[in-house]
């Protein structure tokens, strides 16, 4: 994978860079919440259901990571920064 190949200080740098305003608990729940969104292709009937919450409340959490992060996850173009930090996650030792 192409972001395995990133040095380990790079990617951390650049989750703090997207996270910057957000607390750890934070920070895990929006991971959560995209990875989720992601899967079910944005969907929020599917999203919500999954993560066992009301379809506004995932309205609610999506419009929260915007005013936290500055990036829309319902916005395509704004949403791919988030991604990538979503992903690089998985690369954390």
């Amino acid at each position: 994978a192409v972001l395995a190949n990133i040095p380990q200080k790079k990617r951390y740098s650049y989750q703090d860079s997207i996270f910057q305003n957000c607390e750890k608990e934070q920070v895990d729940e929006i991971l959560q919440c995209l990875k989720c969104y992601a899967e079910n292709n944005g969907s929020i009937a599917k999203t919500s259901d999954e993560l066992f919450i009301h379809k506004n409340t995932l309205q609610y959490r999506l419009a929260k990571i915007k005013s936290l992060t500055g990036y829309d996850p319902r916005v395509l173009s704004e949403a791919i920064p988030l991604m990538v930090a979503v992903y690089l996650e998985e690369f954390k030792e």
